[in-house]
């Protein structure tokens, strides 16, 4: 199925804009129109919020697929009853099948809006930072736009007085945040670094070295379950000032499962 086709057409045969879909499903409306362009697709949480919008639920949104699209709608029914804990670890097993030689659908079992077109998520948390980096380098406004659009969790913080300057919405959905309670505060304001410690010890290192790439850390979401993320951090001058730009990877899912590999060995 076309996923973008279908979407759009569900859109105009209700009359709405683009805008209006994006205030009453609360996703922007600069995702919903690279959905509608194919180039990003939706997680499964994302999806579920405009089908409720749309008035369809997800086993409607694929029936025109017939007996195929049937069974991906009952799937994609079950993995919205997921918790973002069972979410990581089927993704990973995903990623563990892709590896493997197998396929996966273009929709997600993350709690993000999605994902971009092409292969996202290779090249680590360097690439990402590379990337960021060099749309700053061209403008800022080009940063802001990466930045709102890369499919990982990124996190903006002042270099010295570690204050939030901004957090994606791949950042927010994934540990569970509302932006007001982020952006503003301090990091020592609330518990994302399930160790403190860590992330104090990390801090003293990323003023250090000016850069950390791919640090195993403990991560712990708003409702308290604890994960595993891989940490690259840089830093960029934003505005003029001197700012760690921080990427997390949730690697909570492959880590369970090497744990479950070294049980079965």
């Amino acid at each position: 199925m076309d996923i973008a086709i279908r979407l759009k057409k569900l859109r105009e045969d209700k009359g709405l804009s683009q805008y209006r879909l994006a205030r009453h499903s609360g996703v922007s409306q600069s995702f919903l129109s690279s959905l509608e362009a194919g180039a990003k697709w939706p997680t499964v949480y994302t999806l579920n919020k405009i089908c409720g919008s749309l008035g369809v639920s997800l086993s409607e949104f694929f029936s025109e697929e017939g007996a195929r699209g049937g069974q991906a709608g009952a799937l994609l029914a079950e993995l919205i009853r997921l918790d973002p804990g069972q979410c990581s670890a089927l993704a990973g097993f995903l990623s563990c099948l892709r590896t493997a030689g197998g396929q996966a659908g273009q929709v997600t079992a993350g709690t993000g809006e999605g994902s971009s077109a092409g292969n996202p998520g290779t090249s680590g948390g360097a690439g990402d930072l590379n990337r960021l980096e060099e749309a700053l380098r061209l403008s800022e406004q080009k940063f802001s736009s990466f930045f709102n659009f890369i499919p990982v969790p990124v996190l903006v913080c002042d270099l010295y007085e570690r204050r939030i300057k901004d957090a994606n919405e791949v950042f927010l959905q994934n540990l569970g945040y509302r932006r007001d309670e982020v952006v503003g505060r301090r990091l020592t304001d609330f518990e994302l670094w399930a160790d403190p410690n860590e992330r104090d010890s990390l801090g003293r290192l990323i003023v250090e070295r000016g850069a950390l790439h791919d640090i195993v850390v403990g991560i712990r979401r708003k409702n308290g379950d604890q994960g595993t993320a891989l940490f690259s951090a840089r830093i960029m001058e934003i505005d003029g000032t001197p700012c760690i730009v921080g990427v997390m990877r949730d690697i909570t899912g492959r880590k369970g499962l090497e744990k479950l590999r070294e049980t079965c060995l």
